[in-house]
């Protein structure tokens, strides 16, 4: 990979990334306000926490891509 493509990756986690936590924000609000009504929030909370999960797992990928971004960095100096 050139730095070119590592960039476009960079922005296009940094984009997932503020995705998955405005859908988390949503779910927490949903979830909430079950909560409030009464509901059972069971599932709420299971899809709640796997979206958490998954938002770790981008954030990681995320960080991988930086590392790779600092290599190619490092390599041209």
């Amino acid at each position: 990979m050139n730095l070119d493509d590592e960039m476009r990756d960079l922005r296009q986690a940094d984009d997932a990334i503020s995705a998955a936590q405005s859908r988390i924000g949503r779910q927490f609000e949903l979830l909430q306000a079950l909560d409030r009504d009464g509901h059972n929030t069971g599932q709420a909370e299971k899809l709640l926490a796997e979206m958490q999960k998954a938002l770790q797992v981008m954030i990681q990928y995320r960080a991988t891509i930086a590392a790779a971004i600092d290599s190619i960095k490092a390599k041209k100096l």
